[in-house]
Protein backbone atom coordinates (compact mmCIF):
# COMPACT_ATOMS: atom_id res chain seq x y z
CA UNK A 1 0.00 0.00 0.00
CA UNK A 2 1.27 3.72 -0.92
CA UNK A 3 1.15 6.32 1.38
CA UNK A 4 -2.14 8.19 1.35
CA UNK A 5 -2.75 12.01 1.02
CA UNK A 6 -4.86 12.43 4.15
CA UNK A 7 -3.93 16.53 4.52
CA UNK A 8 -7.38 17.80 6.02
CA UNK A 9 -7.07 15.20 9.13
CA UNK A 10 -5.31 14.88 12.67
CA UNK A 11 -5.20 11.45 14.26
CA UNK A 12 -5.85 11.37 17.57
CA UNK A 13 -4.43 8.70 20.66
CA UNK A 14 -4.26 9.14 24.55
CA UNK A 15 -2.93 6.71 26.77
CA UNK A 16 -1.05 6.50 30.04
CA UNK A 17 1.92 3.83 29.96
CA UNK A 18 1.08 1.24 32.09
CA UNK A 19 3.00 -1.92 30.74
CA UNK A 20 5.38 -2.64 28.58
CA UNK A 21 2.63 -3.82 26.00
CA UNK A 22 1.36 -0.91 26.19
CA UNK A 23 4.55 1.39 25.21
CA UNK A 24 4.97 -1.52 22.22
CA UNK A 25 1.74 -0.36 20.96
CA UNK A 26 2.60 3.24 21.20
CA UNK A 27 4.97 2.23 18.56
CA UNK A 28 3.06 0.05 16.47
CA UNK A 29 0.50 2.52 15.90
CA UNK A 30 2.53 5.62 15.24
CA UNK A 31 4.25 3.90 12.99
CA UNK A 32 1.54 2.25 10.99
CA UNK A 33 0.25 5.51 11.01
CA UNK A 34 3.20 7.34 9.93
CA UNK A 35 4.34 5.10 7.17
CA UNK A 36 0.74 4.48 5.27
CA UNK A 37 -0.77 8.57 5.75
CA UNK A 38 0.58 11.71 5.45
CA UNK A 39 -2.19 12.72 8.23
CA UNK A 40 -1.41 14.77 11.18
CA UNK A 41 -0.21 12.47 14.22
CA UNK A 42 -0.81 13.72 17.64
CA UNK A 43 -0.47 11.88 20.64
CA UNK A 44 -1.16 12.94 24.25
CA UNK A 45 0.13 11.14 27.30
CA UNK A 46 -1.24 11.07 31.14
CA UNK A 47 0.33 9.99 33.91
CA UNK A 48 2.68 11.02 36.90
CA UNK A 49 5.82 11.26 35.14
CA UNK A 50 6.71 10.87 31.16
CA UNK A 51 7.40 7.38 29.95
CA UNK A 52 7.18 8.69 25.88
CA UNK A 53 8.72 11.64 26.08
CA UNK A 54 12.33 10.37 25.01
CA UNK A 55 10.87 7.98 22.12
CA UNK A 56 8.67 10.72 20.86
CA UNK A 57 11.92 12.61 20.61
CA UNK A 58 14.06 10.06 18.81
CA UNK A 59 11.61 7.96 16.75
CA UNK A 60 8.72 10.09 16.05
CA UNK A 61 10.33 13.58 16.41
CA UNK A 62 7.18 14.69 13.57
CA UNK A 63 4.30 13.67 15.84
CA UNK A 64 2.69 16.78 17.81
CA UNK A 65 3.43 15.10 21.44
CA UNK A 66 1.59 16.12 24.95
CA UNK A 67 1.99 15.56 28.13
CA UNK A 68 0.09 15.97 31.21
CA UNK A 69 0.90 15.54 34.43
CA UNK A 70 -2.08 13.45 36.37
CA UNK A 71 -1.78 11.89 39.62
CA UNK A 72 -5.24 10.25 39.48
CA UNK A 73 -4.88 6.88 38.99
CA UNK A 74 -8.17 6.96 36.65
CA UNK A 75 -7.24 8.00 33.18
CA UNK A 76 -9.74 10.81 32.10
CA UNK A 77 -10.15 9.72 28.38
CA UNK A 78 -12.92 12.62 28.16
CA UNK A 79 -10.26 15.25 29.61
CA UNK A 80 -7.37 14.41 27.10
CA UNK A 81 -9.84 14.24 23.91
CA UNK A 82 -11.40 17.79 24.50
CA UNK A 83 -7.77 18.85 25.12
CA UNK A 84 -7.01 17.20 22.12
CA UNK A 85 -9.57 18.71 19.81
CA UNK A 86 -9.00 22.58 21.26
CA UNK A 87 -5.14 21.74 19.50
CA UNK A 88 -6.27 20.38 16.49
CA UNK A 89 -6.13 22.12 12.94
CA UNK A 90 -7.21 20.22 10.37
CA UNK A 91 -10.50 20.07 9.33
CA UNK A 92 -11.58 17.18 10.91
CA UNK A 93 -9.69 14.52 13.57
CA UNK A 94 -9.97 10.70 13.85
CA UNK A 95 -10.10 9.94 17.83
CA UNK A 96 -8.64 6.85 18.15
CA UNK A 97 -10.23 6.40 21.37
CA UNK A 98 -9.56 2.42 22.22
CA UNK A 99 -6.48 3.81 23.08
CA UNK A 100 -3.31 2.66 21.41
CA UNK A 101 -4.27 -0.81 21.29
CA UNK A 102 -5.85 -0.95 18.05
CA UNK A 103 -5.36 0.62 14.71
CA UNK A 104 -7.76 1.29 12.27
CA UNK A 105 -7.66 0.44 9.23
CA UNK A 106 -6.49 3.18 6.74
CA UNK A 107 -9.04 2.75 3.82
CA UNK A 108 -12.10 2.92 6.60
CA UNK A 109 -10.35 6.12 8.05
CA UNK A 110 -10.17 7.64 4.30
CA UNK A 111 -13.59 6.45 3.76
CA UNK A 112 -14.60 8.31 7.20
CA UNK A 113 -12.46 11.64 6.96
CA UNK A 114 -14.35 12.15 3.00
CA UNK A 115 -18.11 11.25 4.18
CA UNK A 116 -17.35 14.06 6.59
CA UNK A 117 -15.14 16.65 4.15
CA UNK A 118 -17.73 16.64 1.37
CA UNK A 119 -20.73 17.19 4.02
CA UNK A 120 -22.54 13.59 3.91
CA UNK A 121 -21.61 13.10 8.18
CA UNK A 122 -20.99 15.49 10.68
CA UNK A 123 -19.27 12.80 11.97
CA UNK A 124 -18.14 9.16 10.89
CA UNK A 125 -17.29 6.08 12.80
CA UNK A 126 -14.58 3.84 10.43
CA UNK A 127 -15.93 0.93 11.75
CA UNK A 128 -17.02 -2.45 9.51
CA UNK A 129 -18.17 -4.93 11.93
CA UNK A 130 -15.17 -6.66 12.07
CA UNK A 131 -12.41 -7.09 14.74
CA UNK A 132 -9.48 -9.05 14.00
CA UNK A 133 -7.48 -10.52 16.25
CA UNK A 134 -3.95 -10.73 15.54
Amino acid sequence: MRKQHLPDLTIMMSTRIDSPDRLANVRASLGFYRKYTDAHLMIIESDSESHLCGIMQTEFPEVEYIFIEDHNPMLHRTHLMNEEFRRIKTRNAANIDIDVDIIVPINQLILANDAVLCGQYIMALPYDGQCDVG
